[in-house]
């Protein structure tokens, strides 16, 4: 006897998974971007990309990054919100990206200073993810 499958729908997991596909529809990447630890300077920037591979619009972003030591945020580009410090920093965006295929435009650089004193060149990025915050067809 065939059961239709049930989805269901949960804004708060933190992976996003475009249920139509199975998969993520953001892959993002990170570079890092900049050092800078002369004079009173102690930072390192890097750049988070997303690729979206899922045919919808979305209406909010939520990036996920781990760092390996705990760090405080001195500067996020295109953020509407994001933790202050620790290890891991989530980073929301609340906008109307473009639909279907294309990069959804809401790219970012995040400053980040390391919180235990060292020198910012000790930083580096464990892991990032991105989940759809909402979405509609």
């Amino acid at each position: 006897m065939y059961r239709k499958p049930l989805v269901l729908e949960e804004k708060n997991l933190s992976e996003g998974v475009f249920a139509a596909s199975g998969s993520p529809c953001l892959h993002p990447s990170a570079t890092h971007t900049s050092t800078d630890m002369g004079g009173q300077a102690n930072w390192s920037e890097f750049r988070i990309d997303d690729t979206h591979t899922a045919d919808h619009n979305n209406t909010g972003k939520v990036t996920t990054i781990t760092f390996n030591k705990a760090v405080k945020v001195e500067n996020c580009s295109n953020c509407s919100n994001y933790t202050q410090s620790g290890t891991v920093i989530v980073v929301t965006q609340s906008n109307n990206f473009m639909n279907g295929n294309s990069d959804q435009g809401q790219n970012f650089n995040i400053k980040v200073s390391p919180m235990d004193g060292s020198k910012a060149d000790t930083i580096s990025i464990v892991s990032v993810s991105a989940t759809d915050e909402g979405y509609r067809s």
